[in-house]
C-alpha cells in the first residue's frame, strides 16, 4: 500500500475502469507495504522498495488460492 509505483489512488482507479468494463477483478493490498516486497534482496525503502516477509507469506497464500481456483475447474 506504500508502493511509490503504484499508489492507492492509482489502484482503486484501476479497480474503477474494470468495474466499468465489467471485468471478474480482485486486488490484494498489504498495509505498509513497499514495492518488490516479495524479492528479499530489495533493500531500498528510499526508493519505495523493501522486502516484507509478512506481506510475502500472505500474498504467497492468495496466488496458490487463485491458482487452485482457476486451475479446479
Amino acid at each position: 500500500w506504500d508502493d511509490p509505483l503504484a499508489t492507492p489512488t492509482q489502484t482503486v482507479a484501476l479497480a474503477k475502469e474494470l468495474t466499468d468494463r465489467n471485468a471478474d477483478w480482485e486486488i490484494n493490498a498489504y498495509g505498509h507495504t513497499s514495492h518488490a516486497f516479495t524479492n528479499p534482496k530489495a533493500q531500498a525503502p528510499e526508493n519505495g522498495m523493501a522486502y516484507s516477509q509478512s506481506a510475502n507469506d500472505r500474498s504467497w497464500s492468495r496466488m496458490k488460492a487463485f491458482l487452485a481456483q482457476v486451475f479446479s475447474s
